[in-house]
């Protein structure tokens, strides 16, 4: 998430930047959620405010309908969202960490030349 903001917005964010809230102790959120028709996701964001980003990760309840709701397992995504009220969403399965490592290695590749 670091790296791609660094990209996207030409910044120079550390890790220590990003907040972080990890998903222990969270089986009251899934349960309520659950009861809600809803599923809890663990979710990067990056927000853009005057310049200035914010970062965290940290489970988020999510609609069913919400596409983030059917990222499971080995699954990962991405959602650009545009002052336009426009978005892309873009979703990728990495079944081994070999290959999570290889696509990171080509995102940075790409990002680097």
């Amino acid at each position: 998430m670091v790296i791609l903001a660094n990209a996207l917005f030409k910044a120079d964010a550390k890790l220590e930047d990003v907040k972080i809230k990890g998903i222990r102790k969270i089986e009251a959120m899934i349960e309520e959620a659950r009861i809600s028709n809803r599923k809890v996701k663990l979710i990067c964001e990056v927000v853009n405010e005057k310049d200035k980003l914010k970062m965290s990760v940290s489970p988020k309840s999510v609609s069913l309908e919400d596409s983030f709701a059917m990222v499971n397992q080995g699954n990962m995504a991405t959602r650009f969202k545009f002052e336009t009220a426009q978005e892309i969403f873009v979703t990728a399965q990495f079944t081994s960490p070999r290959q999570t490592a290889c696509a990171v290695l080509n995102d940075l590749t790409k990002i680097a030349l």
